[in-house]
């Protein structure tokens, strides 16, 4: 980010509650980059006994996780997960509980997981290229590959589930 979206001046870097961020070298406009993360919402899908993990099309062969997808404005955390599983792979939530949230840094996003429970027939969408269902003893030893958070998702809810 090189100019203010607000007043068109350069931006400079400067250090704004204890962070360096980028501030508007005008002194007539105030802007400061806050460069405040995304909420993104995560679904670990349990259906009739099972658990359901995607692959989306952009990804390798092999590459299967939990399924994601960005907050709309106005939209609750909960309403956002069922929204997704239904768009994804047309299954229909009876029930999501809140596993926890979890900063993703690399691409400045903040993620908030549920556990939902769904019913119905699978159909994907044109963003997921193939579906996995796996046991409860296959989901906690599933190998996520460079996909470290939903092993951290899985183990949260593990320790939830447990407990």
């Amino acid at each position: 980010m090189k100019y203010c979206p607000e007043c068109r001046e350069r931006l400079d870097r400067e250090m704004v509650s204890s962070t360096e961020r980028f501030v508007c070298t005008s002194p007539a406009c105030e802007f400061v980059y806050w460069n405040n993360p995304t909420p993104v919402v995560a679904g670990l899908v349990q259906r009739e006994g099972t658990f359901v993990l995607g692959r989306n099309v952009a990804w390798r062969s092999g590459l299967f996780s939990l399924f994601t997808g960005f907050l709309e404005a106005d939209e609750a955390p909960e309403q956002g997960i069922v929204r997704e599983i239904e768009e994804e792979i047309g299954l229909k939530a009876v029930h999501a509980e809140f596993i926890g949230h979890f900063p993703l840094p690399k691409l400045n996003q903040l993620i908030i997981a549920y556990a939902v429970e769904a019913r119905g027939e699978i159909v994907l969408n044109d963003e997921i290229a193939e579906i996995r269902i796996l046991t409860p003893a296959e989901l906690l030893t599933f190998d996520f590959g460079p996909l470290t958070l939903a092993k951290q998702v899985i183990g949260r809810w593990n320790g939830l589930s447990a407990s």
